[in-house]
């Protein structure tokens, strides 16, 4: 939820992804998320550490709503052209909130 306006999105737990939690940068644009520029830009890498063609993470967003199931948080999230999925949520988020999966 951003601006008073619920917007569903796909949202891929990754224990791979060394960042707390990133947005699509489509999925930012298309629903009229605002952003925030970074003061200093992180580089984006691959999964084998080799810098990533995407480039870097440049901007942020404001806080938003994020609900999964009974879970609900306030958070900012870095933007970035990441494909397959509008959120990630990377292994800084799993530490932090240590969920329970169902395999």
């Amino acid at each position: 939820e951003t601006n008073g306006k619920t917007i569903p999105a796909t949202v891929l737990i990754d224990c791979g992804a060394m960042g707390f939690a990133i947005m699509n940068t489509t999925f930012a644009k298309n629903n009229e998320i605002l952003l925030v520029s970074k003061k200093f830009p992180i580089p984006l890498e691959g999964f084998d550490g080799s810098p990533s063609s995407a480039g870097a993470i440049t901007h942020h967003t404001n806080r938003v709503n994020l609900l999964l199931a009974q879970h609900l948080e306030s958070l900012q999230l870095d933007v970035a052209p990441v494909a397959h999925a509008d959120i990630y949520l990377g292994i800084s988020w799993l530490e932090r909130h240590n969920p329970v999966i169902n395999w």
